[in-house]
C-alpha cells in the first residue's frame, strides 16, 4: 500500500495528507481554513463552501414539508 505523503509547511502544494497540527487545504498544509472553507474532521481538510453548497442542494430535496 502507498503511504501518504505528509509534509508540514506550505512550500509544497502536492500534500495528500498534513501533520497532526496542519489541515489540508487544496494540496498545501496551512494552520487554519480560510473563510470561504469549512473544515472536514474525518479527513482534516479544508473544503470550499461552494462545493458544499451544491452538494447540500442535492440532499435537501430528500427533506418532506409538513
Amino acid at each position: 500500500s502507498l503511504k501518504l505523503l505528509t509534509c508540514n509547511g506550505p512550500t509544497s502544494n502536492n500534500c495528500l495528507s498534513c501533520s497532526e497540527s496542519k489541515l489540508l487545504l487544496e494540496g498545501t498544509c496551512v494552520d487554519q481554513c480560510p473563510l470561504k472553507y469549512y473544515l472536514v474532521n474525518t479527513t482534516r481538510a479544508c473544503e470550499s463552501k461552494e462545493s458544499k453548497k451544491n452538494s447540500q442542494k442535492r440532499s435537501n430535496n430528500k427533506i418532506k414539508m409538513k
